[in-house]
């Protein structure tokens, strides 16, 4: 790459430089020059500036000709560049010290005639200086163009490919999730020598990875990272936008389904093509809700907890491949799912596969959170997305009830409790509880029994004694003894078919919170 900076060799090359001669400190040549300035006074400290020539008589150490090597130490100090000395005009020649010192640090010492003028030096100097440095910005705005050009068209993945021409190396740019999105061909993660973070204030968008170190002492390069971190920045910025907009229409129109507001199956087809849900035959809603531990009561805190949770659980729906859109509905939240089973069967194992993915998926990301999840029946039909929306929510709610032990719960496992629900105002339900479940709840709260659980767990054990006396944790005989005991106070025999149906549809109710 051609040299932009303006350095030592340079300066004695000037015209105006042409009878002045390098003493010392020969290995320093190549240093470069940012600044030109004149010092005359003996206390140097605090006034040198890095990539300086310092031009001086000697007048203010002339008495004093080892204060010459104190200004070589406090350039060497802040990294500056050489001296130009006119030794002539008031130390006669160069200080032995100083030349050693010049040579040590390799700051060279020129020695200026006294007849040439600093005016002179100084505008020569800051010319050449300017000129490097515009020919250095118009190189810069160059690539700054190309760079902006591959960006505003949409073309940020030969971005990279630029980047590593101008480096010469192998290049790769990684998003803040940890995945390489564009590298040149030869590109390995193994060779990575230095990786700069792609950011926007404090927060990183990504990173560009580089197979060779970066030379500090080329400016042009610095400033072209520098632009290629912006315009990726603003490649980052564009996508990041962009990927937003989508999910807010994603969002909008999967708002639209589950209400239900739109009945057109061929206008919801079509939107769910430009919008890239997954095109399965079939359709199905899955509901996930966090409960709050018992006894805990709403409030502020928890409030917040809840939004911090759901947005970490849509996070991981999100990586789940076989989920179209997922978004919360108040304190649920709703994932779209399509399938291209055609057997009833398998459609009903898919969905269950599919939720179980999900729950273990945020279970091991949030193992604290105690969460249900609901699976909603399948639809061949868009504009009837919202049946299974509810069908899910059904099932999460009416399942946790009832079989509060099971996580997952599909529409099918709660088909008799639905339809208690719907019959929740019906006499005869009433008239069951009264007659059969009632009594015996009284009894307990009189005589300080368990008759109610006994009952509770018989009819759900399918009337197996054996069951219910291992989940009691009693005897087998004191099973049967508490089932002589409801048989009298119900006037009805448990072993009856009929009965034990009964009692199984107002035990449900009653975890329903049907009856009470």
């Amino acid at each position: 790459m051609e040299k932009s900076a303006f350095t030592v060799e340079d300066l004695l090359r000037l015209p105006v430089m042409k009878d002045a001669k390098l003493v010392s400190g020969e290995e320093g040549i190549q240093k470069e020059i940012y600044y030109v300035d004149i010092m005359e006074i003996p206390d140097m400290e605090g006034w040198l500036r890095p990539k300086e020539f310092v031009l001086t008589t000697g007048y203010s150490f002339q008495d004093q000709p080892l204060h010459l090597s104190r200004l070589l130490e406090e350039m060497k100090r802040v990294g500056g560049s050489a001296v130009g000395l006119k030794s002539k005009r008031f130390l006669q020649k160069t200080p032995a010290e100083a030349i050693a010192k010049s040579n040590e640090y390799q700051i060279p010492i020129i020695d200026i005639p006294p007849e040439v003028t600093y005016i002179d030096i100084t505008h020569s100097v800051m010319e050449n200086i300017l000129n490097k440095q515009l020919v250095l910005l118009r190189k810069v705005n160059d690539v700054s163009s190309m760079f902006t050009d591959l960006v505003l068209n949409r073309r940020g993945s030969e971005l990279v490919s630029m980047i590593g021409k101008l480096l010469d190396c192998e290049t790769a740019i990684m998003n803040s999730d940890g995945v390489i999105e564009s590298a040149t061909p030869l590109f390995s993660p193994d060779a990575v020598a230095v990786t700069k973070p792609v950011q926007i204030g404090g927060k990183i968008l990504g990173y560009l990875h580089m197979t060779k170190p970066l030379d500090d002492e080329d400016p042009f390069l610095k400033m072209c990272i520098d632009q290629a971190l912006t315009m990726l920045a603003l490649e980052f910025t564009i996508r990041e936008s962009a990927r937003h907009r989508k999910e807010h229409a994603r969002e909008d129109f999967l708002i639209e389904l589950l209400s239900g507001t739109t009945r057109m199956e061929d206008i919801l087809r079509y939107r769910a093509r430009e919008l890239q849900f997954s095109r399965g035959r079939h359709q199905y809603i899955i509901s996930l809700k966090t409960y709050a531990a018992e006894g805990q009561e709403a409030g502020v805190d928890t409030v917040e907890k809840w939004e911090h949770t759901r947005d970490d659980i849509l996070k991981e729906i999100r990586r789940t491949k076989r989920i179209s859109a997922a978004m919360a509905m108040g304190e649920n939240i709703a994932v779209f799912c399509t399938t291209n089973q055609l057997d009833p069967a398998g459609q009903w194992r898919e969905s269950l596969e599919v939720a179980d993915e999900l729950y273990r998926r945020i279970h091991s990301r949030l193992p604290d959170v105690d969460l249900y999840i609901g699976v909603g029946g399948m639809t061949d039909k868009l504009s009837r997305i919202k049946d299974s929306f509810d069908q899910s929510r059904r099932a999460l709610e009416a399942g946790r009830r009832v079989r509060r032990e099971r996580k997952i719960i599909h529409y099918s496992d709660i088909y008799v409790e639905d339809m208690l629900i719907s019959l929740r105002e019906h006499p005869a339900l009433t008239s069951m509880y009264e007659r059969l479940l009632k009594p015996v709840r009284k009894y307990d709260q009189e005589n300080g029994t368990d008759l109610f659980k006994t009952l509770e767990c018989y009819v759900r054990r399918g009337g197996n004694t054996k069951q219910v006396a291992e989940e009691l944790y009693v005897h087998r005989n004191s099973v049967n003894y508490r089932l002589e005991r409801i048989q009298s106070i119900v006037g009805a025999h448990l072993g009856d078919p009929e009965t034990r149906l009964r009692l199984d549809l107002i035990l449900r109710a009653w975890k329903l919170g049907i009856l009470s």
